[in-house]
């Protein structure tokens, strides 16, 4: 595919081919899916219909970066314009430091503009009083927000819907579980109590299509941010799709090895999944289409953070990470690289392509341009990324890439690769590039932010005043 160059961008905004002034979305959908990949677009498995055909008819981003390894993170960079060097949530952790009251949202930004904003789907921040969907800024709430050790994410034992919380005929089922020795990890049978009755992504598509339907009646503007689990450890697919894969592909069974619930048949629940988000994709656009809203629509498709191994995932299988190194958790592309998609055909063109640099932040600005009608570039190229949790950071400037890990119990470690010569990040050129890698440490000083009540490696070291 012809790359886009950083001039025709300027021109022609990213595969845009008129200007945004005076178009205003009548929706704006942000599909986001759970740990996946680049590769699993274009796995070559299973025919996904609706996503090809979203693929053909909207722009793709292939250089689209996530924010953040942790999805609670990656989805408050969207929801801020904010990259993870001035977040104050920068890494799991017992406690969690809120926003500045003053933090512009896309929500509240998009409700001053007259937009209805709602979540459906997986709650990315749990029970955390400091983000709440009240904090964040919707008014309507559809998902899981309470999981405990015995919350399963496909069969939980509650939801609120509509802000209201329904009790969910559901067994109790641990996130996490380790067969007892002896266990016949071959038997079926011995997976059966990981799986329950009432599927919550089925519940919670139908809720879904409710809301749009409603919408479309009364006429109002709306955002939705639908969170769907995809490829979330704990791989339970729904069962009439599970079993319509069993024994068609060859599978081992997963036994918790490493963490997650263990899965009979890991590949078939994949695939079942994948068939799932395909399903509900083309559930969601059909009906978009039937009440000629889709044209009038802003729709995006990608993915919080890159794609995991955890709980039994087996990335090789689908190709999901392509040749990339890494995987989610590492600062390799591999762990940072995700899909995406963007549609409006009244202003993006169909089946454009294009590898310039671009990430999650520029959902925030993007989003808000188009809904003030502003004639401003969308989703603009950018020569400088940046990452950071509290042990790691990294930083792209062009095509050199810093990757610094700081530790208290082990050596530090800094690496340099040069992505236009080496794409998998195999030569580490640290020590024959030091200037280069002096001005990149010293960019990525000037991102980081220090939050006193989110501490990180990466903060100023004070110095203890001697003892008099």
């Amino acid at each position: 595919m012809q790359k886009i160059t950083f001039a025709f961008i300027a021109i022609f905004c990213f595969g845009f081919f008129q200007s945004a002034r005076g178009q205003e979305p009548r929706a704006i959908i942000l599909f986001s899916v759970e740990n996946f990949g680049p590769g699993d677009l274009d796995q070559n498995r299973l025919l996904l219909p609706n996503l090809k055909q979203l693929k053909e008819q909207s722009a793709r981003y292939n250089s689209f970066y996530s924010s953040s390894s942790q999805r609670s993170t990656a989805a408050l960079s969207i929801y801020t314009g904010q990259d993870s060097g001035q977040l104050p949530l920068r890494y799991k952790g017992e406690s969690s430091t809120a926003l500045a009251e003053n933090t512009p949202l896309l929500t509240s930004e998009l409700r001053k503009l007259g937009y209805q904003t709602s979540f459906i789907g997986t709650w990315p921040y749990g029970d955390d009083a400091n983000y709440s969907p009240t904090k964040m800024g919707f008014e309507f709430f559809s998902g899981q927000i309470n999981p405990d050790s015995t919350q399963d994410q496909r069969f939980p034992k509650s939801l609120l819907m509509a802000n209201e919380l329904i009790e969910i005929d559901n067994p109790d089922i641990p996130q996490h579980h380790t067969f007892a020795p002896g266990t016949e990890i071959d038997n079926p049978q011995s997976y059966k109590k990981f799986r329950g009755t009432s599927y919550a992504p089925k519940i919670l598509q139908e809720a879904t299509i409710d809301f749009i339907k409603q919408k479309v009646l009364d006429k109002n503007k709306f955002f939705m941010h639908y969170a769907h689990s995809g490829l979330q450890p704990g791989l339970n697919a729904q069962k009439e799709d599970y079993e319509s894969f069993l024994g068609k592909i060859p599978d081992i069974p997963y036994s918790g090895q490493k963490g997650f619930l263990p899965l009979y048949a890991p590949r078939a629940n994949q695939l079942a999944l994948l068939q799932e988000i395909d399903r509900h994709l083309g559930e969601i656009i059909d009906l978009l289409k039937k009440e000629k809203l889709f044209e009038e629509t802003l729709f995006i498709f990608t993915s919080l953070n890159a794609a995991s191994d955890a709980g039994g995932r087996d990335l090789s299988f689908f190709n999901s990470l392509q040749d990339r190194k890494g995987m989610r958790g590492t600062y390799y592309e591999g762990g940072l690289i995700v899909p995406f998609l963007a549609h409006w055909p009244k202003i993006l063109t169909p089946g454009s392509s294009n590898e310039d640099l671009c990430t999650q932040t520029s959902i925030y600005t993007s989003i808000l341009s188009v809904a003030k009608k502003e004639n401003k570039p969308l989703f603009l190229p950018k020569n400088e990324l940046y990452w950071e949790d509290q042990a790691y950071r990294a930083i792209r400037k062009d095509s050199l890439k810093l990757i610094q890990k700081q530790s208290l119990l082990t050596p530090a470690s800094i690496q340099l690769f040069d992505l236009s010569t080496d794409p998998k990040e195999e030569k580490n050129i640290a020590e024959e590039k030091a200037e280069e890698l002096k001005a990149l440490l010293q960019a990525a000083d000037a991102r980081h932010i220090v939050h006193p009540t989110s501490p990180s490696l990466f903060d100023p070291k004070v110095e203890t005043p001697p003892a008099e």
